[in-house]
């Protein structure tokens, strides 16, 4: 559920909140508001490890094995690579 655009609460907490995490993490989607001493911490204890290059590698292989499916559609419409590139975390 939490690769699915829009998904709310309707369904549970648990979509949701995983998407909201996963685009702090992956894209630095609403970065901002977390407190910056909180990010640098975590930056250190769990360092990305190439993981833009890995993700959008990953991305494009999942688009590619199902065309139809949530991880095409968003690779598609919502440009994901582009912003997983452009996230503002060094590799």
């Amino acid at each position: 559920m939490h690769i699915t655009p829009g998904v709310g609460f309707e369904r549970g907490p648990l979509g949701p909140m995983i998407s909201a995490g996963a685009l702090v993490d992956l894209a630095g989607m609403r970065l901002w508001d977390l407190d910056p001493a909180f990010v640098r911490a975590a930056d250190l204890r769990h360092p990305r490890l190439q993981m833009k290059r890995h993700l959008t590698a990953c991305w494009r292989a999942e688009a590619r094995a199902v065309p139809g499916g949530r991880a095409a559609f968003i690779a598609r419409w919502a440009a994901f690579g582009l912003f997983v590139r452009l996230a503002p975390f060094r590799e």
